[in-house]
């Protein structure tokens, strides 16, 4: 199994810089994303809970984890767990949004492999030398 690649990117008002790592992982160029508004690789249906824990994460300051789905360029959709954290300035004051990412993709496609083994193993009633090989 590979093992999880991660990029970031920091918010500091309307700045937001995005790591160079974002292209190998992402398949965009810096200039791409600067071009496309900052949710929409996000699935709809996940963009509400990730705005919300940005919101969360700079009013509080607390540090924010969150799972949700990012379309890659090539069009698949990856699972990226990203940990949001805030940065004050001198006032107490948020001031910049870090947010490093970390794709989980095949980590998550393990899981659920392992659960649906499990699951089989225990509704079947069989036991492990019941599994079948391919």
């Amino acid at each position: 199994m590979r093992r999880p690649s991660s990029q970031s990117w920091v918010w500091k008002a309307a700045e937001i810089f995005n790591s160079l790592s974002y292209q190998k992982i992402l398949g965009y160029s810096p200039e791409e994303f600067q071009e496309s508004s900052e949710f929409e690789q996000i699935h709809p249906e996940d963009r509400g809970g990730v705005k919300n824990a940005a919101k969360e994460a700079r009013r509080t300051g607390t540090r924010t984890i969150l799972e949700y789905r990012f379309r890659h360029k090539n069009g698949d959709w990856m699972v990226l767990e990203s940990v949001a954290s805030v940065m004050r300035n001198e006032n107490g004051e948020p001031e910049k949004l870090v947010i490093v990412n970390r794709d989980i993709t095949e980590h998550k496609r393990c899981r659920g492999i392992v659960a649906r083994g499990i699951k089989f193993l225990v509704l079947g009633g069989g036991s492990a030398s019941r599994v079948r090989r391919r």
